[in-house]
């Protein structure tokens, strides 16, 4: 562990974090669609916010994380309306660089997205 983060943030530890798809999260709100579905960008980001809120409690104050490389497939579309799930594993840690992997499902538990995510503590 260094000065960067709690020795509570440890390899294997797990998140999970829930959304409702609204009208802001479709193709067409975002212009890049015609179709009324969640928008790949949408995807990424609650991927990303969904990480951010897993490790902000285990960061210390004068140092905070940023996303060094991130890797997405998002597999399904997802209907407005429609409930959505992330679940972030905390893969590894190499010093100051978090490795995640993250699986979005829908209710149904079917893959929507997967991805993997690295991140690295930077002094803010």
């Amino acid at each position: 562990m260094g000065a960067y983060y709690s020795p509570a943030l440890v390899e294997g530890i797990v998140y999970h974090e829930e959304k409702v798809i609204s009208e802001n999260d479709l193709d067409t709100y975002w212009g890049i669609g015609k179709l009324n579905v969640m928008a790949t960008p949408v995807l990424i980001a609650f991927m990303e916010q969904s990480v951010i809120k897993m490790i902000s409690p285990y960061i210390n104050p004068e140092y905070e994380t940023i996303c060094f490389e991130m890797n997405v497939k998002h597999l399904q579309a997802v209907e407005k309306n429609e409930t959505i799930i992330c679940n972030v594993h905390l893969k590894y840690i190499d010093e100051e660089k978090l490795f995640f992997d993250v699986v979005v499902l829908n209710c149904q538990s079917e893959k929507i997205g997967i991805g993997a995510q690295e991140r690295i503590i930077v002094q803010r």
